[in-house]
């Protein structure tokens, strides 16, 4: 770290994800206005019987409108490419929540003052929405865990013991980095586990009071 090197008995990782972010004009406005979302475990609430599209690439998406079924009846989900396989239980699954599945280029979204708008290519139509949730995934920052060795999943998230001990001894991890829940409070359990554990494997005498005892 800037040419400084430290030494530690234990290192604790909450180094995060970072959210794959769509190409959509003005993005971070319409964050700001609640048109376009990222959380519905955060909101989903706040999206009661409203008009919801889920803007993906991948079966996250499909996963995520899954979710937000519970909140409302008028949702579709919006593809974004031609080849996105999405399992057949996963289809099958979408047609029973009755779930419309829609094809949609990348720069076909638009946004407005109080929602947002999308062109089918397929059936030429447009669509309109009241709320916008985004589902493009997250990116792991496992860069220093991978540096250590640290075993992890095909997603990127590393495996912990019940005390948030990783595969490498003395380094755990917590928060995001080690389960998809990406939740500010699960996050602070799983740090105070972690420190906690830590703490106990101090020694109970320092080094320095043993020398002066001695």
């Amino acid at each position: 770290m800037n040419d400084v090197s430290i030494s530690a008995r234990s290192v604790i990782l909450a180094t995060g994800v970072v959210e794959n972010k769509p190409t959509v004009p003005h993005l971070a406005d319409a964050v700001k206005r609640g048109v376009i979302r990222t959380c519905p475990i955060c909101d989903g609430y706040e999206s009661m019987d409203k008009r919801i599209a889920v803007l993906g690439n991948s079966a996250h998406a499909a996963a995520e409108a899954l979710f937000l079924r519970t909140y409302t009846s008028a949702l579709s989900l919006l593809l974004v490419g031609q080849n996105i396989l999405l399992s057949t239980d996963t289809q099958a699954a979408l047609a029973e929540a009755g779930i419309d599945i829609r094809h949609v280029g990348a720069g076909s979204v638009q946004l407005q003052a109080d929602g947002a708008t999308a062109f089918c290519a397929e059936d030429g139509a447009t669509y309109r929405f009241d709320i916008l949730y985004t589902a493009f995934g997250t990116s792991s920052q496992t860069k220093l865990a991978r540096a250590l060795g640290a075993d992890m999943d095909m997603a990127g998230r590393l495996f912990v013991s019940e005390h948030q001990e990783t595969s490498v001894k003395g380094l755990y991890a917590a928060g995001d980095l080690v389960r998809g829940l990406n939740q500010i409070s699960v996050a602070c359990g799983e740090a105070a586990i972690a420190a906690t554990t830590v703490h106990n494997a101090l020694p109970r005498v320092p080094a320095a009071e043993k020398s002066v005892a001695s």
